[in-house]
């Protein structure tokens, strides 16, 4: 049975989490006090062998195949909780989801391929060829021509165009989300949802059960369910959260898919923070795509990708994606993609990296965090010595004042190295968009960070010679006008105290 109010989002929190670390630690350092006071050899032994085993364990993550800054950061955390550190590398550190759902998953992936064919049309534009054959060698979604993107600056504008599309939905509606809380925007959404059900249009509904789980004081699935809508949750999160592995792979994606003719991808979660119609930290600033044509199909796929698998029902991909897209003269590039754990591919730190190493005259970047590895801050800094005009905007009003203290000590070398960092001082953004040399752009759910890199299922959108880039610059712009650039003098005269602060949970940033 589902938790509510404070207590639900208290033992769900980070800093309870913790708490409880910290009691437990400090349990099993009195009780090695006790045995050793007391001459308990057996004691003594027992925990010998516990060391032992988390030196074996050390051993064995060295050796593993994957990022090392998340293999440093275990080892670091196994050795300063002994206790417990070993235990939870063991439940949460696998990337790991349930057997059953990871195994329907790679099925749907499977049949997602099937039905999106491979574009081999040649791509004569080589300065930006090699994204979109990356994405669709690696990440099986192909690249078109004739699609239209329209680029929102705001959730508002975004949330206004979005009731509109819905309004004129005849025959089906997918709705996915990291996020759902009650409010005007659920409810207005729910209203337009409602009407649909009843003219005879579909309406399929997904939302992540960890991503609302601390803000959900309703059932949203029952809620939905009610009024006609087929529903799904994500990866239900159990009552043991603390002992469950599969909560640390999570559905972050926001896609919202009607008729077959338009989608929606951006950073957009069902909440009022979103539409600025509450304020938690500032002005929310955020972005989003909306697209038009065959580029759609694509997006359609994988929203049917992880409902089918999360769901009893079974929607058909060939019923969907058979709709007529709409037909859209353009000569740009756009290329929807989806990115999964599952895989040994890991498509949007790739993205990214590749992008910053393209620059050749500037590169703008929006995240809400900036969480990187050495591979990706040497990639920076490698642009700005190639010349790159690099700029960065973070938040100035943090959501989570841990991950924002390591985003803040993240920036230190990087403007030291001349990449030019922004804090959007109105409140927090939360824009995931990527900009290089005014051709390309990078717009969706992928966050600078491990989570979103290595653990969670994301999706974006990579264009090229599009219009709307443009407008993505100008409104980028404007976000540095609001924003005050963080400086070397500045980072000179952080207090001490603060330093050792960042540089303490940067050690442990991978986790976070």
């Amino acid at each position: 049975m589902r938790l509510f109010g404070w207590i639900q989002k208290f033992l769900f929190s980070r800093f309870f989490m913790a708490l409880v670390i910290m009691i437990m630690q400090v349990i099993w350092v009195a009780s090695f006090v006790f045995a050793v006071y007391n001459r308990l050899m057996y004691l003594q032994y027992g925990y010998a062998l516990f060391y032992l085993m988390n030196l074996i364990l050390t051993v064995y993550i060295l050796n593993r195949n994957n990022d090392p800054s998340y293999r440093m950061a275990w080892i670091v955390f196994i050795n300063i909780l002994p206790a417990f550190g070993g235990l939870l590398y063991l439940l949460f550190a696998n990337h790991k989801i349930p057997k059953n759902l990871g195994n329907e998953l790679m099925y749907q992936l499977t049949l997602s391929r099937g039905v999106l064919k491979v574009n081999e049309q040649d791509i004569p534009e080589e300065e930006v060829a090699s994204h979109f054959r990356y994405l669709q060698k690696y990440a099986y979604y192909p690249y078109y021509r004739n699609t239209s993107l329209q680029y929102f600056a705001t959730g508002e504008e975004c949330f206004a165009k979005m009731k509109e599309d819905l309004q004129q939905a005849k025959h089906f509606i997918f709705l996915e989300f990291f996020i759902v809380k009650d409010g005007r925007m659920y409810q207005e959404i729910r209203e337009i949802l409602k009407q649909k059900v009843e003219e005879g249009v579909e309406v399929y509904f997904m939302y992540d059960d960890g991503g609302s789980i601390t803000t959900t004081n309703f059932n949203a699935s029952k809620d939905l369910s009610s009024i006609g809508v087929h529903t799904a949750v994500f990866s239900p999160v159990s009552v043991l959260f603390l002992l469950l592995s599969k909560t640390n792979n999570r559905d972050h994606r926001k896609i919202v898919v009607i008729d077959n003719e338009v989608s929606y991808v951006g950073g957009l979660n069902l909440a009022d923070e979103y539409i600025n119609e509450i304020s938690r930290f500032g002005y929310w600033k955020d972005t989003a795509v909306r697209l038009e044509g065959e580029a759609v199909r694509s997006l359609t796929a994988a929203f049917i990708q992880l409902y089918d698998a999360s769901s009893k029902e079974d929607i058909s991909y060939e019923k969907y994606t058979s709709y007529p897209c709409k037909e859209i003269s353009s000569t740009s590039l756009v290329q929807p993609f989806s990115d999964s754990p599952m895989d040994e591919e890991d498509v949007g730190h790739t993205v990214h990296l590749n992008l910053i190493n393209a620059a050749r005259k500037s590169l703008y970047i929006e995240t809400p965090y900036l969480i990187i590895d050495h591979s990706l801050q040497t990639a920076l800094i490698n642009a700005v010595k190639r010349g790159v005009d690099v700029r960065i905007v973070i938040p100035h009003i943090p959501d989570k004042k841990t991950v924002f203290m390591v985003t803040r000590a993240n920036t230190v070398p990087l403007i030291r190295s001349g990449v030019r960092v922004y804090e959007y001082t109105p409140g927090f953004i939360h824009s995931k968009m990527i900009l290089v040399d005014g051709i390309l752009a990078l717009n969706g759910t992928i966050n600078m960070d491990f989570r979103s890199y290595y653990l969670h299922y994301e999706c974006g959108v990579l264009s090229a010679y599009d219009p709307e880039i443009t407008r993505m610059a100008a409104d980028f712009e404007e976000t540095v006008k609001e924003s005050e650039e963080i400086t070397v003098e500045k980072i000179e005269d952080t207090p001490f105290a603060v330093i050792a602060a960042r540089a303490f949970f940067s050690v442990f940033a991978p986790l976070l």
